[in-house]
């Protein structure tokens, strides 16, 4: 880590009790460190093995995952989703959902969050639902719904799981420790999230199409997004706090090819 000894200093200045930052500079890893531990009763050391969600990161993943599949000659980026999806009534291509111009950036129908863990229910109120705006006209984060419309897009193109397909033709190749759902023997492996101050925490816990923010113990609850299918468990990284806690599904795991944070728990 040559020259960047500021950056170790600055890290060390600053712990968290569990954090990690990893940083490539041309293709060479320039920094790399971890500090503290990843569970909440601090028994566990962080090591270089963590796991850690990835949030966001996980759209231009599976956005990759499409843009395979159009290298391949089997989407074209201006085909209309019902091409390749029967029951997908909106009208809108396959360019404007993988650029958040969709318009369908909600779940149409509010329902239970153990409904988080049920892809095809979720898969076809989003083949059932109208756009917000006219497809193209607006361009706006499909925050929810991204990894559930290309994902399923994948698995009607390949018959094969977003998360096999993505762990298939990119992570093994490009030897990235990176997934989309966990199996029994990685599940061990995740950092537990820890609120560093739970009296201010946003609860990360909610229903389909639910909009709302909350506070711990306000009653309310807000959503996130989980793209599993039955049979590929997601990363459950257990929030402490008042009854709160969240499920992801895309982790980053050790070095990779690509610059990356593994972020703090």
């Amino acid at each position: 880590m040559t020259g960047f000894d500021s950056v170790r200093e600055a890290f060390a200045a600053h712990p968290s009790d569990g954090s990690a930052l990893c940083v490539l500079r041309d293709g060479e890893v320039v920094v790399d460190l971890h500090e503290g531990r990843r569970d909440a009763a601090r028994t566990r050391p962080w090591d270089a093995r963590t796991l850690v969600n990835v949030y966001s990161v996980g759209k231009p993943v599976i956005a990759l995952a499409v843009l395979l599949l159009v290298e391949r000659g089997l989407i074209g980026l201006d085909d209309p989703m019902a091409r390749h999806w029967a029951d997908f009534k909106a009208e809108v291509s396959v360019r404007q959902v993988l650029t958040h111009t969709s318009g369908l950036v909600t779940f149409p129908k509010t329902r239970d969050s153990s409904a988080w863990s049920d892809w095809e229910l979720l898969c076809a109120d989003l083949a059932d639902a109208e756009q917000e705006w006219p497809p193209g006209t607006v361009a706006a984060e499909h925050a929810l719904t991204y990894g559930h419309l290309l994902g399923e897009l994948v698995r009607r193109v390949t018959g094969r799981d977003p998360g096999e397909f993505v762990s298939a033709e990119i992570a093994r190749p490009w030897r990235l420790d990176f997934g989309f759902g966990l199996g029994a023997a990685d599940s061990d492996r995740c950092a537990e999230l820890v609120w560093g101050k739970s009296s201010t925490a946003v609860v990360c816990s909610a229903a389909p199409s639910s909009t709302k923010w909350s506070r711990p113990n306000s009653g309310e609850w807000t959503a996130i997004s989980a793209a599993r299918r039955p049979g590929v468990s997601g990363c459950r990284s257990r929030v402490t706090g008042p009854g709160a806690w969240a499920v992801s599904v895309a982790v980053l795991r050790g070095r990779t090819r690509a610059a990356a944070w593994r972020s703090a728990s």
